[in-house]
């Protein structure tokens, strides 16, 4: 049986191809290609890595079901892998695709046991695909994302890539293949398609059939801004959000966008960094030098002959207003919109928060791919 591996990385249409596999679950299954639902509160495989790491040594991915409860994830991964066992001994698929971004990342310290071989007792061909961009829009996007979900900002600095890759090599050697996240060089310009087709060609013409693909859309400098400052001014210390900080800025982030909605404007531009920050990034991509050597990865962005290994001067860069150009913040609504100070009004947030994303991920796990499922999306 055949393992496709997909380990992202974070903000390469990793979602995008996680929603189809879930949208086509059943017409993927009639096909032999099998992407495991069951019992799984996200469209990805957040889960996989409690089948081969210490409990003890590894930090729990920043999702909000779990919110931080090791015997709650642990629980899950027990459960939904029984699910998955099952799975495939009643429906006997020749392809099984495994998806998480998570999984993009260097486990040899936290392994309980080597990755290959918790895979290897269940299939005989595994396969890991990994995309990668380039390392200006890469940051962009990282930073964006860990604003929106109310974590501190990385300061700039290029993703290490190697590592994690040769951590896979290692693992499955000659088992690796990297492509480039650059809508130049994917096919028709798409990620989906380029997976399926270098992947899963069987599934392809099931895009045609499929006129609900998922949009990630950026977030505007300003509003970046504005919750970088609610995180700051709500919970300075630490990496990670409370629970509290997350409602919040879930609940901004949601007003804004339906403020905007409600008077028929668009939001602005997104993140432009500074052009010193943008030169070092591009020069410091030691690692974008070994991924042309090695699998022949290029990025037009790039001049390779001035890539070199460089001191960082921006490790106490944290801000947006330190790292990026100014944003030309127009009249908006965004400042009109008032962050409730009172301490009941904010535990009421963070209760409905907390009931709603427990709720999500009860229906996700237990109830999207039964019967009662079937019918909803019938329905509606």
């Amino acid at each position: 049986m055949r393992l496709i591996l997909h380990i992202g990385s974070s903000k390469t249409g990793t979602t995008t191809i996680q929603q189809f596999f879930c949208r086509n679950h059943s017409a993927l299954l009639s096909r032999g290609i099998f992407y495991p639902v069951r019992s799984s509160h996200t469209a990805h495989h957040v889960l996989i890595p409690a089948g081969f790491v210490q409990q003890k040594n590894f930090k729990l991915p920043n999702n909000k079901f779990y919110m931080d409860n090791t015997r709650r994830y642990w629980n899950s991964f027990h459960s939904f892998w029984q699910c998955f066992l099952e799975d495939l001994e009643v429906h006997k698929p020749h392809t099984v695709v495994l998806s998480a971004e998570t999984l993009f990342h260097e486990f040899s310290a936290k392994s309980e046991q080597p990755i290959s071989q918790f895979l290897g007792q269940y299939f005989d061909d595994i396969s890991v695909v990994a995309y990668i961009r380039s390392p200006v829009p890469d940051y962009i996007s990282r930073i964006s994302q860990q604003i929106r979900t109310a974590k501190t900002i990385a300061f700039p600095q290029v993703r290490s890539v190697k590592s994690v890759i040769e951590y896979y090599e290692y693992e499955f050697p000659g088992a690796v293949t990297v492509f480039p996240f650059d809508r130049k060089q994917l096919i028709n310009g798409d990620v989906l398609c380029d997976f399926l087709t270098n992947n899963v060609p069987d599934a392809l013409k099931l895009i045609e059939d499929d006129n609900s693909q998922f949009k990630n859309v950026a977030l505007p400098l300003d509003l970046l801004q504005k919750l970088q400052k609610l995180r700051l001014d709500i919970q300075p210390e630490g990496r990670f959000p409370s629970t509290t900080t997350n409602a919040l800025i879930v609940w901004f982030t949601h007003k804004y966008i339906k403020t905007l909605q409600s008077k028929g404007e668009s939001s602005k531009e997104g993140i432009k960094l500074r052009e010193e920050i943008n030169k070092f990034l591009k020069e410091s991509a030691t690692d974008y030098i070994w991924l042309k050597k090695k699998y022949g990865v290029m990025f037009g962005d790039l001049d390779y002959s001035k890539i070199e290994q460089q001191d960082n001067p921006y490790q106490n860069y944290y801000r947006l207003e330190d790292i990026c150009e100014p944003g030309t913040l127009m009249d908006n609504p965004i400042e009109k919109i008032k962050v409730p100070k009172n301490k009941l009004l904010r535990m009421m947030l963070a209760s409905l928060f907390i009931l709603k994303t427990q709720l999500t991920g009860i229906y996700r796990a237990h109830v999207a791919f039964s019967f009662l499922g079937k019918i909803r999306r019938a329905i509606y």
